[in-house]
């Protein structure tokens, strides 16, 4: 773990594009966009002229079942046609080289999501966030919130260490909620204008979102 939150640090520190500097002189792979769900059946998609599509493309079987198995071209469709069926982490570290293959499997017959499995090199998800002065703590902690519940229903995620990266204007200070969810783990950069934080845990299982910095009303 240690070894991936130093390379991110050096990769935070750069000029270059977060994804090209670690890509560069990495001992990991980082993988954009990385496909963690799929829906799993038809009666979950609320848009006749969808189902159509997924349908005609072979997106969904003649019984309304989404593949277990999936191409990054599929991918790519499915994404194209019906992104809100889709679910994907900001980037997945892996041991080795990227994928071009997926297999995704439900938990029960009738769930929701078919979810990703680990083909055995899933190292670490990275969840990158950005916001400007319009959005408060409380705000923010919201939408954190919601990225770690959505990746906790993630069997093969749950599992795995979880990075957030959060870049706010230096007006703003997240310290609270990165101390509050991740204790010590955390980092800080200082840029110009803006403040980088990254906060990690060895398994996003692990991470107690029991208690808030900001309780709902």
């Amino acid at each position: 773990m240690t070894k991936i939150i130093d390379e991110l640090k050096d990769a935070l520190t750069s000029n270059k594009l977060l994804i090209k500097s670690l890509n560069d002189k990495s001992s990991f792979s980082w993988q954009e966009d990385y496909p963690v769900a799929v829906v799993h059946e038809s009666v979950r998609i609320k848009e006749k002229d969808i189902v159509e599509s997924l349908k005609q493309v072979g997106l969904l079987n003649s019984q309304g079942f989404s593949l277990n198995h999936y191409t990054d071209e599929i991918i790519t469709l499915l994404d194209s046609s019906a992104p809100q069926y889709i679910k994907k982490i900001s980037i997945m570290c892996l041991k080795g080289e990227t994928h071009t293959t997926y297999t995704f499997k439900e938990k029960r017959p009738h769930d929701y999501w078919k979810k990703v499995e680990n083909p055995g090199n899933f190292q670490a998800v990275i969840e990158l966030s950005s916001y400007d002065t319009s959005k408060d703590i409380c705000q923010i902690e919201s939408e954190l919130r919601d990225i770690m519940r959505s990746s906790k229903e993630v069997p093969s995620v749950k599992k795995i260490a979880f990075i957030w990266i959060v870049t706010v204007p230096r007006s703003i200070d997240l310290s609270r909620l990165l101390k509050h969810y991740f204790m010590e783990k955390y980092e800080i950069i200082q840029k110009e204008d803006q403040t980088i934080y990254m906060g990690w845990s060895d398994t996003l299982g692990e991470v107690n979102m029991r208690y808030f910095v900001c309780p709902p009303n």
